[in-house]
């Protein structure tokens, strides 16, 4: 059996702000999970903000990685989704 893999994702920028807060936050995240769960292998991507991208990309590193769960970082939002993926 492989190494548990997690996917973490954030936002990136939006056309008003050229710094989304979740991008800085889901590096942070990574690093502090790597050292806490050092047998663990963490993935992590930015998502455009586009509504219709997002999901599609999610899709293909859900297909290139085969993470068993998937955890979308969102500043500002009291709203944490965390879900298996397999």
């Amino acid at each position: 059996m492989g190494r548990t893999l997690i996917l973490l994702t954030a936002f990136g920028p939006f056309p008003s702000q050229p710094v989304n807060a979740s991008m800085p936050l889901v590096a942070e995240l990574s690093k502090a999970a790597r050292r806490a769960f050092p047998d663990v292998t963490f993935v992590t991507d930015i998502l455009a903000t586009e509504w219709h991208s997002a999901p599609m990309r999610v899709s293909e590193l859900v297909e290139t990685h085969g993470p068993e769960c998937e955890r979308a970082v969102a500043a500002g939002c009291t709203m944490h989704l965390m879900k298996p993926v397999r």
